[in-house]
This record gives structure tokens, C-alpha cells and sequence, in this order.
């Protein structure tokens, strides 16, 4: 007959000793971040800073569609120079415990981290000086030569419409034909009664945008802008909207439309999808 050995549970002491070696043996392993106070290399002023008033302006558009709508977002564009119908965003590039920015020679004084305002009544091409001063209770002990107030500086200018950088003709591809050259061309000009409208031609078949037709949706930057056919179907051009971003002469484009047909009017709004797309060209 075979013998069996009876087995006894291991006894509380001894579970306590494997549990007090298992986390001996884990605070042995050494760590590498600064910010961790059980950490050698600790430093206590791990993700402390100083005062620092920098901030960026960005233009917002005056008109932006609905994302979900056209299948993408206009994105608002850092700059100094903006077209004078458009609003400035200004935002503090660091955390504060206080801010205070002074427009100009404006009087009044906003406490805000972000600060969007309208320039349309400032003549072309006046400068406006744009200040925050920021508080931040600082480490001296970290930042011995810091102050616990900062203070920057920036300009801002506004343009007409026509001075804006997107006007041009730019030559490239869209994502989905690559090898298949493609252009993209916007143009401005005054209306009889003072008023400046643009052209648009390119990206797809039979495509010619006139505001003539009583296209509206459409919003011109400094260095973007936005087209949309979408809200009539007198501007056509298979349903086009599109939003552009020039730098340095070359156009990035993203943009929407209904499939090609003979008649860039005819589309099914129900039936027909709404396809995305990418151009890149060069002026």
C-alpha cells in the first residue's frame, strides 16, 4: 500500500517572512525619476518653474462649420498679423497664479489666462502692443535669480482682405490620386460696391466657385481660410468645402465633396456619401 504524506498549511509566521522577503527584495530595485520622492535621483524641484508671461496669438475665423458636419476642423492659426475682420486669441503659453493683460491703449485690463478680441476699428497696419504680466509664487530655493512676476510683450498688426498670403494658384495631388496632377486656385477681387469676394477653381472635375451665385460660407486669414458650397447649391462645385493653411507658399488642404459628376450641381444629400480628402500644392 502506498504511503501518503499528509501536507500541513504553512504557518502564519512563515507567510509573513516570504511576504516581508518578497518586498525586500522589490525596494532593492532602484528607480530612475526625479520627481519620485523614493527615488535616489529625487529632485525637489522636479515640475516646479518660474514666472513666465509668454504667450501666442492665434486668428480665429470668423465663420467655422460644424466638424461633424463636413468631416473635419478649422484650427485656429498662430500668428502677428491677421486679417482685420477676424478675432485674436491670445493665450498664455504657461500656467499662472495671476494674469493681467493690458491691449493697447485701452484701459481696461483682463485677468484671464485667454483673451480673444476684435481689432476691425484699428487702421491697417498699426501696430498694437500686447502685454500680460503674470504672478507665480516661485521656489527661491530652486530659482534663486527668478522673480515671482513676469512680464512679455507682443505686436499685433492687422491687413486688409487682399493682403492676405492664400491668393495664388498652387499646383499638386490629393491623397486618393497621387499620381494624378491636381491644382487648387483662389483669387480676390472688388465687387462694384466695394465689396471683396473671391474665386475658387480646382480639386475636382467642373469645379468654380463664384459668390456671385450667392455662395456665403466662406472665411479668409492672414495664412487660412474657409469655402464652403455646402449651405447653397448656387456655388456648386459638388458640394466643395475646404479648409487651407499656407506656409511657406505650399497649401495643405483638407476638403469635403459629393462624387464627380458632369453637373457639379447634382447631388443627393440622403443618398450620395461625403467623401474627405487631402491636397498639397505650391504656389
Amino acid at each position: 500500500m502506498k504511503q501518503f504524506k499528509l501536507i500541513r498549511p504553512m504557518r502564519p509566521l512563515v507567510v509573513l517572512l516570504a511576504l516581508l522577503l518578497t518586498l525586500g527584495l522589490g525596494a532593492c530595485k532602484k528607480c530612475n525619476d526625479p520627481c519620485n520622492i523614493d527615488c535616489d535621483n529625487y529632485d525637489p524641484c522636479c515640475g516646479q518653474s518660474p514666472a513666465d508671461a509668454s504667450f501666442t496669438i492665434y486668428e480665429v475665423l470668423g465663420y467655422k462649420p460644424q466638424p461633424n458636419i463636413v468631416g473635419f476642423e478649422v484650427v485656429d492659426q498662430p500668428t502677428d498679423t491677421i486679417i482685420f475682420i477676424n478675432f485674436a486669441k491670445m493665450v498664455a503659453d504657461f500656467e499662472a497664479d495671476y494674469y493681467e493683460w493690458k491691449v493697447g491703449d485701452d484701459e481696461r485690463t483682463w485677468n484671464t489666462k485667454d483673451l480673444t478680441l476684435r481689432f476691425g476699428l484699428i487702421p491697417y497696419y498699426t501696430p498694437v502692443d500686447i502685454q500680460l504680466k503674470v504672478y507665480k509664487s516661485t521656489s527661491s530655493a530652486c530659482f534663486p535669480n527668478a522673480n515671482d512676476t513676469a512680464v512679455f510683450k507682443r505686436t499685433l498688426i492687422t491687413v486688409p482682405y487682399d493682403s492676405s498670403k492664400i491668393y495664388g494658384k498652387y499646383q499638386g495631388f490629393v491623397d486618393s490620386k497621387p499620381n494624378e496632377p491636381n491644382f487648387f486656385q483662389i483669387e480676390t477681387y472688388k465687387r462694384s460696391d466695394g465689396r471683396n469676394l473671391y474665386t475658387v477653381q480646382g480639386i475636382s472635375r467642373n469645379c468654380s466657385i463664384n459668390p456671385s451665385w450667392g455662395l456665403e460660407d466662406y472665411a479668409i486669414g492672414y495664412r487660412s481660410f474657409y469655402v464652403s458650397s455646402l449651405g447653397t447649391k448656387l456655388g456648386c462645385c459638388h458640394g466643395l468645402s475646404a479648409f487651407g493653411i499656407v506656409k511657406d507658399q505650399e497649401l495643405t488642404l483638407k476638403y469635403g465633396s459629393y462624387p464627380e459628376s458632369q453637373d457639379s450641381c447634382q447631388w443627393s444629400v440622403r443618398n450620395d456619401p461625403y467623401n474627405n480628402n487631402r491636397f498639397t500644392g505650391r504656389k
